[in-house]
């Protein structure tokens, strides 16, 4: 009999039923359970054969559609227990996936790959690392940053031994990207500075700029972050005119946000509204919603950095509520810190403790340590707004900070240490105006002078608490000074 035949008398018996004819023929069984019952009469050998022999038709018969079909091939070589042909497709399905944005199949596709490595005997190193990486580049936004790291070491030896200079300098992007989210210091962390460093070197050697452009785009990133906001306007904008230049939309955006953000951290606000502009016009090129939300995220920061808060409120909730929508955890932890700043810039303290726990929690689950003290310290300056004293809470951020060389984190949890102390219900003037003239003398140093104007307008309300008119009027003045030069709306009482 033809299968034709077959297909016919199984129709009859209402066994199965017709339910396409363009672009093929295709039954489906009229049950699920009557599919699974077919399926486990037949024996191991029997079903290997049959998955065999459908994945090695549809590679003869569809070989334009391997990519749309990889995930499909991948599952029935699986079921033939033909593992290097299964991780052949696997991998091509999760290149698909992530062309897509869709980071949790191609995730899951990845992970599936890498069990059947471990069980192929001689399995090609360099398909062991492609994988590898892979995974990570998939589970970056929503894996623990240690778990990832865990496995890009591991990668990075594999590379090594490979010898391949442009799979070494992937391994080394990803672990400077890791590492920048988990908060790790450029000036510090010699494990950053040494991965990103050898990621530039081996685009330099290659003579490939776009090996070079990423790599550029991580140290810009990671100098903004230690107040180097010369080298990393610098560094910027020359990543992003190399991304622009090779179309790739997506981290061009990263980078043009990026640089909105430092250049509104030195107060050039009208440089610092045009980037983020570019930025948010290159993430809707991209396609790709995890960059669309990640820029709307910076845009919100540079409107606050600014003083619109209203509008960095606007921003900020919609990045977050994208990042929730699509599942990704790390811009959701430090969109919603930031929410709870603004939120306590505008004195709605409740509001900023409910998104500054969310944003705990998830620093917690990423292993984010750097966020998870900044919101220890920031739920600390929403609650002593409720009338705590949370003095005491700031301890431990302040030599965090201290530690980690971040002066601008620190000159800001010193602010709120101030504001805390000013709450009490006996106000400790002194205590106030000892941390903002630290605060005060470390944005000074850094040139950060939007943050330098609103601790100047606190210290003026500090030093009006502890009695001294005169140095009160002197750091109002000089606030008023500083917010017109940059065009910066200084916020009333204190800032924070």
């Amino acid at each position: 009999m033809s299968v034709g035949d077959l297909l016919a008398t199984l129709s009859s018996a209402e066994l199965v039923s017709l339910v396409a004819t363009d672009p093929d023929l295709e039954y489906a069984f009229r049950h699920a359970l009557l599919q699974d019952a077919a399926y486990d009469l037949l024996l191991r050998h029997e079903r290997q054969a049959l998955h065999a022999t459908v994945g090695t038709a549809l590679e003869q018969l569809y070989p334009e559609r391997r990519d749309e079909l990889a995930a499909v091939l991948a599952y029935h070589f699986e079921r033939a227990d033909e593992r290097e042909r299964a991780v052949k497709y696997l991998v091509r399905a999760g290149r698909h996936a992530l062309a897509r944005f869709g980071n949790r199949e191609a995730r899951g596709l990845l992970d599936r790959a890498a069990r059947h490595l471990e069980e192929i005997a001689g399995a090609d190193p360099a398909t062991c690392v492609e994988v590898a990486l892979g995974r990570v580049q998939a589970g970056f936004t929503y894996i623990p940053f240690d778990e990832n790291l865990a496995l890009l070491e591991d990668a990075l030896l594999r590379a090594e031994a490979v010898g391949d200079p442009r799979l070494l300098a992937r391994a080394h992007l990803l672990i400077g990207r890791v590492r920048n989210g988990q908060g790790e210091s450029y000036a510090r962390s010699e494990a950053l500075r040494w991965s990103l460093d050898e990621a530039l070197r081996l685009g330099s050697e290659l003579e490939d700029d776009r090996v070079r452009a990423t790599p550029l785009m991580l140290i810009g990133s990671a100098r903004f972050n230690t107040g180097d906001y010369v080298g990393a306007i610098e560094a910027l904008e020359d990543a992003r005119t190399l991304l622009e230049r090779f179309e790739d939309h997506a981290d061009a955006a990263l980078a043009t946000a990026n640089l909105a953000r430092a250049l509104a951290r030195a107060g050039d606000f009208a440089a610092a509204r045009d980037a983020a502009r570019r930025a948010a016009e290159l993430a809707e090129r991209s396609g790709d919603p995890n960059v669309v939300l990640d820029v709307r995220i910076f845009r919100g920061i540079v409107a606050a950095e600014q003083g619109d808060l209203e509008e960095a409120e606007r921003l900020t909730a919609e990045g977050v509520a994208l990042a929730d929508d699509v599942g990704n955890t790390y811009c959701s932890l430090v969109g919603n810190f930031y929410l709870g700043d603004q939120r306590l810039r505008q004195g709605r303290p409740d509001e900023a403790i409910a998104s500054l726990e969310r944003s705990q929690d998830l620093a917690e689950f990423c292993d984010a340590g750097s966020m998870l003290s900044l919101s220890g310290a920031w739920l600390g300056a929403a609650r002593a707004r409720r009338g705590e004293d949370t003095v005491a809470s700031f301890t431990g951020p302040v030599a965090r900070a201290h530690a980690s060389e971040d002066r601008y984190a620190e000159a800001l949890v010193l602010q709120l240490r101030a504001g805390a102390r000013l709450a009490l219900a006996d106000p400790d003037g002194k205590g106030a105006v000892e941390d903002l003239e630290t605060a005060a003398g470390l944005l000074e140093a850094l040139g950060a002078r939007p943050a330098l104007a609103r601790v100047l307008a606190d210290l003026g309300r500090a030093f009006l608490v502890a009695g001294h008119r005169d140095e009160a009027r002197a750091a109002e003045g000089r606030a008023r000074e500083l917010a017109e030069a940059v065009g910066l709306v200084v916020e009333r009482g204190a800032s924070r």
